[in-house]
């Protein structure tokens, strides 16, 4: 089974201290509870929200074990993900997760409605994102495609959640694992960072990085963090700069039935588009910027021909990108979620 979280400065607790059985745990979990964690949930109510863990409400499933769509305290809608105890990454992230979302809140980050850890049970229950990944509407799926605002409004959320997550600290959290199936979309398309199970406390004032062992998924990952073992907030950044490719190019950063030079998304994209590394409040004024360009665009557009709307203004690349991406199928599509994919899960 799991072994119990002291977080916070919560003090150990053993079988011979606070008592036995339920009184013991119920010290550790107000350590847990008090500090904005959420609610601590039971596991019978999680078997109630989930229906004992009905495989048809499965809607991912991770390295982390799966998630369920469920609904909590009368009726809320939740994400519910179970932690597999035989995951040796599954303690670590629970952790993590827990601690960082505890202290962060933001429009643009899922927030943790609570947790349960009894009986070897790990689980975390989350705000409920009506639309899925960001993924999910770019390619491999049978949902409508995004329009151009669309991405870029969903891009701009990110990173927006990624921007705070680099500044609204005092040193700083790097999420460590940014990629579009960690970027969710609530029931109005508006994206939220998920996933903080891999996140790093910034570098500390008189360092320029943190070193640390390298974690991270394949095709995401920063070249100089996994070269170097060092990592800054420039990691996030690059990963970022990665999604950024995906949304326009609408293919799996991994694909290899594409042309060799094409196979790996951001090796192609850096070779013919190198420059030094932006911060991300540069990369965000940037996306801002370019999402002003398209409305005017779009308004110039419509009061020069009121018959042609945005939509169809739009429909032509974005018919194109999807074209492309269904005319190569990849094997990314079948493990991008799996813990296979990412780097040191387990």
């Amino acid at each position: 089974g799991w072994r119990p979280i002291f977080l916070y400065g919560g003090a150990a607790v053993n079988s011979s201290v606070g008592g036995k059985g339920s009184a013991g745990n119920q010290k550790l979990y107000g350590s847990v509870a008090s500090t904005g964690a959420g609610k601590r949930f039971t596991l019978a109510e999680i078997n109630a929200a989930t229906n004992n863990f009905d495989e048809s409400l499965v809607i991912g499933v991770g390295g982390f074990g799966k998630v369920y769509k469920g609904e909590v305290d009368d009726g809320v809608p939740a994400a519910i993900k179970r932690a597999n105890p035989h995951s040796e990454q599954g303690l670590a992230e629970f952790e993590t997760e827990i601690e960082m979302l505890s202290k962060l809140r933001h429009r643009h980050l899922v927030s943790l409605i609570g947790f349960c850890e009894e009986k070897s049970e790990m689980i975390l229950v989350y705000e409920y994102m009506a639309n899925g990944t960001l993924r999910s509407h770019l390619f491999g799926s049978d949902l409508p495609p995004l329009t151009w605002k669309q991405r870029l409004e969903a891009c701009i959320g990110a990173a927006r959640g990624l921007h705070y997550l680099h500044t609204g600290a005092d040193r700083g959290i790097i999420h460590r694992d940014v990629k579009t199936t960690n970027i969710l979309l609530d029931e109005n398309f508006v994206a939220k960072m998920a996933d903080f199970g891999l996140s790093k406390d910034g570098p500390a004032f008189e360092h320029t990085h943190v070193s640390t062992a390298v974690k991270g998924s394949f095709g995401y990952l920063d070249p100089e963090y996994f070269r170097r073992q060092q990592l800054t907030e420039k990691s996030d950044v690059y990963s970022f700069g990665v999604v950024l490719f995906e949304a326009v190019c609408a293919r799996a950063v991994i694909n290899p039935t594409l042309p060799k030079d094409q196979i790996n998304l951001a090796e192609w994209a850096m070779r013919w588009q190198r420059e030094s590394r932006p911060t991300m409040g540069e990369v965000l004024w940037h996306l801002e910027y370019v999402l002003q360009l398209h409305e005017a665009w779009l308004n110039k557009d419509n009061s020069a021909d009121n018959s042609f709307s945005s939509s169809q203004a739009l429909s032509g690349p974005q018919d194109g990108s999807v074209e492309v991406a269904k005319e190569h199928p990849n094997q990314d599509d079948e493990v991008d979620l799996d813990s296979k994919n990412t780097i040191g899960s387990v």
